[in-house]
């Protein structure tokens, strides 16, 4: 029978490719949220599951589609871009992560435990042939993910190169295939039971271990589990007032995202004053003088909203327009933890 909770798959490369068809095949969820920035490369043609016409096509959106022609009963939503970019409530579910990227693993890992979501962290070593997949339910007296962190990964978590791509895995199609099997059909066991596990399994001799995770007392993240609240639906151009009211609150917050008060353009130069949640593309559009993206100045961020702090023009903004999405979560000034729901602009695609 298909799991309740909607499903979050973060990575559609050497193992997510080939994970996304099984999830529609095996019925595992009727909701599921692909998410991957890239398009396919002809690189991509010797080790992830992409046909040559789909090259320069985004994998997030080709692989929404198949997976509608899989199952049509499939409710698919595609998003081309980072999961860091994705409202909390996205993480509340089953989430699986086929990254390569630990900052990216992080950010998930902390938003599963904040919203009760189970995450399967599932990865592939190809020199040494092996396939490897991490299950974590957040609770108190569990082991998260950074539990088993060294202080050299948390001193690799700020690179990043320029092209915002890390190296490939050298892995072989076969065991990115093996890799996904093995997560769906661990998915549907019931060895593991309620405990928190590592897996790591080898397809050329046969060979399975399972190590039961203990929480670490030194780790660095915090393992409090916040109550979230559901609210219910809010016209998503209703003005910011609107919901300071709901809340009764004097302040917001937006856990992971700061507010942006202004965009700089990176080819002119050029600002211009904005309220938007910092994350995505950076204001709504290119720039109006020379077309060049759009970004963030960090000193011009806030990681509050103050009420009595907006101008005129701001407290008429409407909540889509500051970037408030379904599914985003806000906290008040009473430590009250609530998730929006909004109406989506277009249904099958999330707009973050």
């Amino acid at each position: 029978m298909p799991d309740s909770r909607s499903i979050l798959l973060a990575g559609l490369g050497n193992t997510g490719s080939h994970l996304a068809p099984l999830i529609a095949r095996m019925g595992l969820s009727e909701h599921l949220v692909i998410v991957d920035p890239d398009i396919v490369e002809e690189d991509n043609m010797t080790a992830q599951a992409y046909r040559p016409d789909e090259v320069g096509q985004p994998k997030a959106s080709g692989t929404a589609d198949l997976l509608r022609q899989i199952r049509p009963a499939l409710r698919v939503e595609a998003f081309v871009g980072e999961l860091e970019d994705l409202p909390l409530g996205c993480f509340s579910g089953l989430v699986i992560l086929c990254l390569d990227q630990d900052g990216a693993r992080q950010v998930a890992a902390e938003r599963c435990w904040q919203t009760g979501g189970v995450l399967y962290d599932v990865a592939v070593n190809g020199p040494a042939g092996l396939a490897r997949l991490t299950r974590i339910l957040p609770g108190a007296g569990r082991a998260c993910l950074e539990c088993s962190w060294s202080d050299g990964q948390y001193a690799k978590l700020p690179v990043r190169n320029s092209c915002r791509k890390t190296p490939p895995t050298d892995a072989p199609a076969a065991l990115g295939s093996f890799a996904a099997s093995l997560t769906t059909l661990w998915m549907n066991s019931e060895e593991a039971g309620d405990d928190n596990v590592e897996v790591v399994s080898s397809p050329t001799d046969g060979e399975m271990f399972v190590t039961r995770l203990t929480p670490n007392p030194d780790c660095r993240f915090d393992h409090r589990v916040p109550g979230i609240a559901h609210f219910g639906a809010l016209d998503p151009l209703a003005p910011l007032p609107v919901l300071f009211d709901r809340l009764r609150t004097k302040v917001l917050a937006v856990p992971g995202f700061t507010f942006a008060r202004r965009t700089r353009c990176v080819g002119c130069g050029s600002e211009e004053e904005v309220l938007q949640i910092a994350r995505g593309p950076a204001g709504p559009g290119p720039c109006k003088r020379c077309a060049s993206p759009l970004e963030f100045p960090g000193f011009h961020t806030n990681s509050q909203l103050i009420r009595s702090e907006l101008s005129p023009a701001e407290e008429e903004t409407s909540l889509e327009a500051i970037g408030l999405r379904d599914g985003d979560v806000v906290v008040a000034d009473d430590d009250q933890w609530v998730q929006l729901g909004l109406r989506q602009s277009k249904p099958g695609h999330l707009h973050v």
